[in-house]
């Protein structure tokens, strides 16, 4: 019927409404974002931590976490994973390595979504030095690009 169509598309609007305004939020935040899956793999990455980390979304999205953390191994990051699995999340520090190598210090918060296809979304933030929010060496090197924080998001 009629009125079935209009709450159809009604519904359908809503949906992309909502999905536009996530992707922008994505996109736009000044946190870095990933999705991993349970191997670590990255499926999904914001603008943010390309510019964090210094590499391109294509780069990253060929890549696993194995490949730009600093301290832990394979092993250590497959056990972490099972950790964070078993818990639903975690919040912890660690060292990433720019594509230029020097080491960005993030905080990094993992949720655990099993009903996701197993994925992991994360958001990484630099660190800072002190207590007056000094940036720590690798944010002064990161933020000295000239690049802007923000850029407008086509819809």
């Amino acid at each position: 019927t009629i009125d079935m169509a209009i709450t159809k598309h009604q519904a359908e609007t809503q949906m992309s409404r909502i999905y536009e305004e996530q992707a922008a939020i994505l996109l736009t935040a000044m946190d870095g974002f990933w999705i991993v899956d349970m191997k670590g793999r990255l499926v999904e990455v914001n603008d943010a931590y390309c510019r964090m980390s210094g590499y391109t979304r294509d780069e990253l999205l060929r890549m696993s976490i194995a490949d730009f953390e600093s301290n832990e191994s394979k092993e250590e990051i497959a056990t972490h994973i099972q950790q964070v699995m078993q818990d639903g999340c975690s919040r912890f520090e660690r060292q990433h390595r720019h594509k230029n190598g020097h080491i960005i210090d993030v905080e990094l918060s993992v949720n655990y979504l099993p009903t996701c296809d197993g994925r992991f979304f994360v958001t990484a933030q630099v660190l800072f030095e002190g207590k007056k929010g000094r940036p720590s060496r690798a944010w002064r090197r990161y933020s000295r690009t000239g690049r802007p924080c923000l850029r407008r998001v086509e819809i």
